[in-house]
């Protein structure tokens, strides 16, 4: 039966307007209109103010674009920082970002582009605590409140349903974005600008991003990828692969995040290589060695009071330092344990690549001085200042310490050098080396270091080091050699590392025994001037040094030699005087005396005199008298004393290279062609 005719016109008018309807939409929803919404952020900015607990305001335009694929545009937002702290806390000059409607009909977001130009960030901290991304908003509830510490998202909801494709990020674009961070220990802010940071999360692909800028002025490139959201959401485990290249350097970093409640914790591999250690220098702020060739790796795990670091490797060259090191921070104090061993060293991995061509190095960019920044005052150690904070008691009353380094073998090339073990504690307050024993060539080396509040001595006995080696790293055929024996007790009291040595009371001895080591020009200085000149035209090399003792008493800050003296096959050389550290000064005479009497000699003593910082070296007091008085007189005077047997040393430095040192042999005996000691007088 047919519907009248009034009702068919009807249903003809809705179906035209449905069909008017889906064409505006369709409209609509493929061709962009933009709407300007900018007269309305004056309803916005307070409602966003309210819900993040600070002061929210746009400065420029908002617009939204319709279309099955909204935008969302808007210019100059500031977000300004708590009370308390001046400025604002972000600044963002320009976003813009377009989604997609259909996804989101299925509970699904999918970002077709997301871009952001002109983001500032000021993260600031006070000694209070108190910090500028501190919100202050509570509604009184705890972190976990109304969820169960083992419930996952979607058991905590019971609606959500996670996919592949529940987040999708087609294109991320950020550009110009600079962070600041402050804290009131730093005299300058850390300054991260990236310029460029791009990347994507795909359905069912790990998130990518590229990033490009500085930090604090130094370029940087980086990578990161990481899993699906959907995965992070289902497990709360997010595993990241970070690569960072920046000053000549890479780190490597492969994380897993384990952000489940009462499991919280970090497990990190990381590895960091580069050609040379020193291109980090500007970026730490310290002179780092000119190490090339290394790398180091570590497997670390972190919980909520504990560190763990495993499978510890350094490799430098073809040297080798493995270990593991533990932090436990669950007791009243932080206890550290550190155990590394290395099978085999060869020092000349350490070395300057440059080691063998320049021996006159030249201050690098980090060690010049910024204009119109001063270096240490005069008395002022900057290396003493940095020990204080490093061995002060805030340091060493804040954790316990235990490390344990083993080298089972040290070399220098061809050269091998022993082996060595060192103890270190940090206990009670009480910073200890002890032992570190060392097994050098033809001897060994001993060293106990304790420092605590107030108070510090050392022991350090070295037996018969063969210090051929060190000629040999400079000259690999020479054929100068000798053995070093030292002997050091001293101990100290004192508020202050850099009053160490102004405190300190002991001893300091040592006997140098070379080979092959020639005087040189040095027997012009006593010996016959003639036959010095002509000895060196005809290529003799002249006399060879037989060793040098030192004997030095430390009193209380004022060190003076009871012998100090330098042999060699034709002259010895004696050396008086005193180095006071409390006031830092230096008073010391060096005279030369040949063996046999000797014509027109050149035997003139010579002073150093002055502070550390600028002494002065040349004759002493009436020392060029004298010697023109000799030199003229030598012909009697020497004819004199030859005719009269004169009081010749031994030509071997017998008495002088068989002297004693140590605790247990302190007797002034005074070598011949040597004035007495001056004693231990002080002068004030």
């Amino acid at each position: 039966m047919a519907l009248p005719k009034p009702i068919r016109w009807i249903i003809y008018a809705l179906m035209s307007l449905a069909v008017l309807v889906l064409l505006c939409l369709g409209v609509l929803s493929l061709v962009s209109i933009p709407i300007e919404l900018t007269a309305y952020k004056s309803m916005a900015e307070p409602l966003v103010s309210k819900a993040i607990g600070r002061k929210v305001s746009i400065d420029g335009r908002v617009e939204v674009t319709t279309s099955l694929w909204p935008a969302f545009s808007m210019e100059g937002l500031r977000i300004a920082n708590p009370e308390g702290f001046e400025g604002d806390f972000a600044v963002m000059k320009k976003v813009h970002f377009r989604v997609s409607v259909l996804p989101m009909l299925l509970l699904k977001a999918h970002v077709k582009e997301f871009m952001v130009d002109g983001l500032s960030i000021d993260l600031r901290e006070k000694a209070d605590g108190s910090a500028t991304w501190h919100s202050g908003l509570t509604d009184g509830r705890t972190e976990n409140e109304g969820l169960d510490e083992q419930s996952t998202p979607d058991q905590a909801n019971g609606k959500l349903s996670l996919s592949e494709d529940s987040l999708v990020i087609e294109s991320m674009d950020i550009e110009n974005t600079t962070v600041r961070y402050h804290d009131a220990s730093m005299e300058k802010p850390f300054v991260l600008a990236v310029d460029s940071w791009t990347g994507q999360a795909l359905s069912g692909k790990p998130f990518e991003m590229a990033i490009q800028g500085s930090a604090m002025e130094f370029p940087f490139t980086a990578s990161v990828s990481g899993v699906s959201l959907k995965r992070f959401l289902e497990t709360l485990k997010a595993r990241l692969n970070v690569a960072v290249d920046m000053a000549q350097t890479r780190l490597e970093l492969d994380g897993l995040f384990d952000f489940n409640p009462g499991q919280r914790a970090l497990g990190l591999k990381v590895r960091l290589k580069s050609d040379r250690l020193d291109s980090l220098s500007p970026l730490v702020g310290i002179k780092l060695p000119a190490i090339s060739d290394y790398e180091a790796e570590s497997s670390f795990r972190l919980t909520e009071n504990l560190l763990e670091m495993r499978d510890f490797q350094i490799r430098v060259g073809s040297s080798r330092l493995n270990g593991f090191m533990t932090i436990d921070n669950s007791g009243p104090l932080p206890v550290a344990d550190l155990r590394l061993s290395s099978p085999c060293t060869d020092v000349q991995d350490f070395l300057p690549p440059d080691f063998d061509q320049d021996r006159n190095a030249t201050l690098t960019e980090v060690e010049k001085a910024e204009p119109g920044k001063s270096g240490p005052k005069p008395g002022e150690s900057a290396h003493g200042k940095d020990l204080e904070r490093l061995l002060g008691p805030k340091v060493l009353d804040a954790f316990q310490a235990m490390v344990d380094i083993k080298v089972e073998s040290v070399t220098s090339g061809k050269d091998k050098l022993g082996s060595g073990h060192l103890v270190a504690r940090v206990e009670d307050g009480v910073f200890s080396l002890d032992p570190v024993t060392v097994n050098i060539p033809g001897g060994s080396l001993f060293l106990a270091l304790t420092a605590r509040k107030g108070a510090a001595s050392l022991r350090v006995v070295v037996e018969d080091f063969d210090f051929g080696v060190i000629g040999r790293m400079y000259k690999p055929d020479t054929d100068m050699g000798g053995t070093l024996s030292l002997d050091v007790d001293l101990e100290s009291r004192t508020k202050s590392l850099d009053g160490l040595m102004a405190n300190a009371s002991g001893y300091l001895d040592f006997i140098l025994l070379p080979r092959n080591l020639h005087a040189g020009i040095v027997d012009l200085w006593a010996v016959n001037l003639i036959t010095s000149i002509i000895s060196r035209n005809s290529g003799d090399k002249g006399s060879t040094v037989n060793c040098a003792v030192a004997r030095l008493t430390m009193d209380d800050g004022y060190l003076t030699p009871d012998v100090f003296a330098i042999d060699t096959t034709a002259m010895r050389i004696c050396g008086q005087g005193r180095v006071d550290f409390k006031r830092r000064l230096i008073d010391l005479n060096v005279r030369p005396s040949a063996k046999r009497a000797e014509y027109f000699s050149l035997a003139t003593p010579l002073a150093i005199h002055g502070g550390f910082e600028d002494f002065e070296f040349g004759i002493a007091r009436g020392g060029i008298y004298g010697t023109i008085l000799g030199f003229i007189t030598s012909p009697v005077t020497a004819s004199v004393r030859r005719l009269g047997g004169d009081y010749a040393m031994p030509p071997d430095g017998s008495d002088l290279c068989s002297m004693p040192i140590g605790a247990e042999n302190r007797s002034i005996d005074t070598p011949k062609g040597c004035l007495p000691a001056s004693g231990n007088t002080r002068h004030r």
